[in-house]
């Protein structure tokens, strides 16, 4: 079976979670974009989620870019 990747999954409104590379594990929508946002912003170098490419990728789906 392949291993399905983040650019293969498609992120919609209706699928409130989605398995993060990151973590290895479902997330809410909600929760990868409150972490993203969060840990960028104040610059917290340590987290998983630390200029994520798949967390960006969420965010601008999100926001319809």
């Amino acid at each position: 079976m392949a291993k399905s990747t983040a650019r293969a999954q498609k992120i919609d409104p209706g699928n409130k979670t989605f398995f993060c590379e990151n973590r290895q594990a479902q997330v809410t929508t909600l929760f990868c974009l409150d972490s993203f946002v969060d840990v960028n912003a104040l610059n917290i170098k340590d987290s998983q989620c630390f200029k994520c490419p798949q967390g960006n990728r969420v965010r601008c789906r999100f926001a319809g870019l």
